[in-house]
């Protein structure tokens, strides 16, 4: 018999009954010999996610997405597992630990991530600035084009999906799109050759509301374009926010779209982003998109307003204007907190570049993060630097640091299709 389409607001509230029913996982629950419940970190309508503690590395934490299981709904934690699967080697992207099922429940155990830019945005308490946004755009682009890399369009880019890699140093400015349960293939194998998969007649509506582009309103396949216009959508969400962003029908979500002027929608943001959208509404179904034409403009708006990926983001200010005010002397409690201008780089044992030793005068080089703690990840030398004997720019600095934002990482073509 054909399996009917379920509507997704219906099966998410049968999800949460059947639930009910089925015997929770509860901190202090170990799962599999191995993984300890410690926490809860979020609920959805059908499954959980815990921190949990590893028993065979001391002191090791990961994150575990459990599933329960019920012949009511389609699980989408085995599709989640096979994309991580086909992420693996990718850089700065979620990390499949372990997986396995048992008679009630469905698990995955990923690395443990940080914030997500709902929870970044609420913490500073008004939308992003240029600098915060255009750097979030860059690594957003990057963690979605390794996606459709691999083969596979996301279909739910918004805020709750990106989060920062982990609490401190280089992770804590390090951006990861999340959460690949609603993911689809856009790429089939026929004959031992890779193509791209026809496209339905007609489909239900995957992602979400507020951040859907137009096309994917209109119930068409979704395309690698569809995930970078929801990241368009994203970007004005958490800095003005989206005109349509309190409607809660969608038909007036599809009206205030439709009626929306670009000149509206990006209005005080920098103007390439007006560009990267007009271009990405030209690209059809089969169109791959011009990865590094969007980096560039991207780029291209960080250096006119000199922006760089080692400079603190807002909430990193806020964070240290306030353990200033808790620490510091009250007389100086209302001066303004510096921006640090240089970054430390941990220089690889195996080889030291013989550069001029500072004065011992010289200021110490600001941390990545905040000040009270240090940047925990080593990075190598860069060949230039050897050569030259001279210490690398900031501006080349920066991708030492995120070597993933290179301009070739998005230049370069692994899927031809």
């Amino acid at each position: 018999m054909m399996k009917m389409p379920v509507d997704i607001s219906k099966a998410a509230l049968r999800c949460e009954t059947m639930s009910t029913k089925i015997k929770q996982l509860t901190p202090g629950k170990t799962v599999a010999g191995r993984w300890t419940i410690q926490k809860l970190l979020g609920k959805g309508s059908c499954g959980v996610v815990f921190q949990v503690v590893d028993s065979k590395r001391k002191g090791y934490c990961a994150a575990m997405k459990v599933e329960y299981l019920s012949p009511e709904y389609d699980p989408t934690l085995k599709l989640e597992v096979g994309v991580l699967k086909k992420l693996n080697g990718s850089r700065d992207v979620m990390k499949l630990i372990d997986f396995g099922k048992r008679s009630n429940y469905a698990y995955m155990v990923t690395t443990l991530f940080g914030m997500d830019l709902i929870s970044l945005r609420t913490k500073i308490k008004r939308g992003f600035n240029d600098a915060s946004v255009l750097r979030v755009a860059v690594f957003v682009l990057s963690a979605i084009k390794q996606l459709h890399e691999v083969g596979y369009v996301h279909r739910d880019i918004k805020p709750g999906n990106v989060m920062t890699a982990g609490a401190t140093g280089r992770d804590s400015r390090t951006f990861c799109v999340i959460d690949f349960g609603m993911a689809r293939a856009y790429v089939v194998e026929s004959k031992g050759k890779r193509k791209l998969r026809p496209r339905r007649a007609s489909i239900l509506l995957r992602g979400t509301v507020r951040y859907c582009s137009l096309s994917v309103h209109a119930r068409n396949e979704q395309s690698r374009a569809d995930d970078l216009v929801a990241m368009m959508y994203m970007l004005v969400e958490i800095t003005l926010g989206v005109p349509w962003r309190d409607a809660k029908d969608e038909q007036i979500v599809i009206k205030m779209k439709k009626e929306t002027s670009i000149d509206e929608l990006f209005a005080d943001l920098p103007e390439e982003l007006k560009t990267i959208y007009n271009y990405l509404q030209s690209l059809r179904y089969q169109d791959r998109p011009d990865y590094f034409k969007v980096y560039d403009l991207l780029m291209q708006a960080m250096k006119r307003l000199q922006i760089n990926f080692l400079d603190p983001y807002e909430w990193e200010d806020a964070e240290m204007e306030r353990d200033s005010n808790e620490s510091g002397n009250p007389e100086e409690k209302n001066l303004p907190v510096e921006t640090p201008l240089t970054s430390p780089v941990t220089i690889s044992p195996l080889v030291t570049p013989s550069t001029p030793s500072a004065p011992s005068s010289a200021p110490k080089p600001a941390e990545i993060g905040p000040p009270v703690e240090e940047i925990n990840t080593a990075v190598d030398y860069d060949p230039k630097e050897l050569q030259t004997k001279k210490p690398l720019s900031r501006e080349e600095l920066q991708f030492l640091y995120f070597p993933e934002l290179r301009e070739k990482k998005f230049r370069e073509v692994l899927l031809e299709i």
